[in-house]
């Protein structure tokens, strides 16, 4: 009996994969001495916060694969995209490999406190700054739908790789034609300059991920969707049994799950046909992937190829380090999540005032405007010198995002460009 149900889990863990990594209190494992409080409001908010899924099973994931050497001493780790230097905190027994991080900007206080062994800035868009064959596990979490040339930042992932060596990553995911819309949308917009600095320029299926790893010489192990439905702050993310309903519906339907994430491995002999795999046994099954999901993709089609997400959530994603976020939209009713995220409120026609005052305190102003306010604005010289840094939508509803940053276009030209 035992060895029939190992025999279970082993086939479920290599259909799911998330299935077969441990869930664990975040709280209990995490360190979250940072000076940022980001990651420690969303640890103590749940047991087991979906938003940080991607660092948990990463974290398992590098532990494996380092307690497959010899010597773990050895072990290098690149974080290609490390940001803030979550991923190290979420992998046990972390220190005692060697991590190097990669990012356009390491000047992120939680990274330097994180404690990697070299972290350097670099172009993801050119050559990375690493020798052959360097790295037992390169890592990255949503970085790829940020990148104009993604093959090319494939390519050099599976160089710097050793042979044997791992590629785990991940980005939000939409099934294939979706995608293909949502990133003709994006590019359009970043060719027309409307694209915040470091904004998403494209959109991934499933297929897409295969086909860019199977060009680099990358084959993958095993992929799955993230989570189906994810309730933020909800009772339900302190269920295991929440978690792992949604890491099987994930893995049964990868492109709605939401983000989609794999390992891929690099040969120890290059060849041919050693990056390719079969498609998973769902869309090998007659009719299973077509007439089963239909009523679900037609369902998610707007969602996915508008991509809107509330503003609070929009808020959370894009808030560094000495963002805040002021409301200068007009006598809206806020939700109580997307109030909590609001640091202040400007409802005066002019700005100064506001942005001397952020500006003083050492913070970087972001004023969230409606079309209402805009319109207003119009004739605020101060206003008129900000520039137009993303662009949101709140149930159909369009918001600016503005600040004194030059990412996107100056608010007066991008009125020019509305008006014409």
């Amino acid at each position: 009996m035992n060895r029939a149900l190992r025999t279970m889990m082993s086939t479920l863990s290599r259909r799911f994969p998330f299935l077969g990594f441990p869930l664990f209190a975040y709280r209990d494992v995490v360190d979250v001495t940072e000076p940022s409080e980001g990651l420690r409001k969303h640890i103590e908010s749940t047991r087991y916060c979906l938003r940080l899924q991607r660092y948990w099973w990463a974290g398992c994931k590098i532990a494996a694969e380092a307690s497959r050497k010899k010597d773990p001493e050895g072990f290098v780790v690149v974080d290609l995209g490390c940001e803030r230097g979550w991923m190290k905190r979420f992998t046990r027994g972390a220190d005692r490999f060697n991590w190097i991080g990669l990012d356009g900007n390491t000047r992120h206080p939680s990274l330097e406190a994180s404690g990697y062994s070299e972290v350097i800035e670099c172009n993801f868009g050119e050559r990375l700054p690493l020798p052959d064959a360097c790295a037992d596990v390169v890592v990255s979490l949503h970085v790829f739908e940020h990148l104009h040339d993604p093959e090319l930042a494939a390519r050099e992932v599976a160089r710097i790789l050793k042979p044997g060596g791992t590629f785990l990553g991940g980005t939000p995911v939409a099934p294939g034609p979706i995608a293909a819309i949502r990133t003709r949308q994006l590019q359009r917009r970043d060719q027309a300059g409307q694209n915040r600095h470091w904004g998403h320029v494209r959109k991934f299926s499933p297929g897409a991920w295969r086909r860019l790893c199977a060009h680099a010489g990358l084959g993958i192990e095993f992929s799955t969707g993230s989570h189906v439905l994810r309730c933020s702050g909800s009772r339900l993310e302190n269920s295991w049994l929440w978690v792992r309903a949604n890491q099987l519906l994930a893995g049964i339907l990868p492109s709605l799950g939401q983000e989609f994430y794999f390992s891929a491995r690099k040969p120890v002999v290059a060849t041919a046909e050693s990056a390719r795999r079969p498609l998973p046994w769902f869309f090998r099954t007659p009719g299973l992937a077509g007439s089963g999901t239909l009523a679900v993709l037609v369902t998610l089609i707007l969602i996915s190829v508008f991509d809107e997400s509330s503003l609070a959530d929009e808020i959370r994603m894009h808030r560094d380090q000495n963002d805040v976020f002021v409301w200068a939209a007009s006598n809206r009713q806020l939700s109580k999540e997307t109030s909590h995220e609001i640091n202040g409120r400007c409802n005066g026609t002019l700005i100064a005032d506001t942005l001397r005052l952020w500006s003083e305190s050492g913070q970087d102003p972001h004023f969230i405007v409606d079309n209402a306010r805009l319109m207003i604005m119009q004739n605020d010289p101060d206003a008129q010198e900000l520039w137009v840094n993303a662009e949101w939508y709140d149930d159909h509803e369009r918001f600016l995002v503005l600040s004194p940053e030059p990412v996107g276009p100056m608010l007066r030209d991008f009125l020019e460009i509305e008006r014409n």
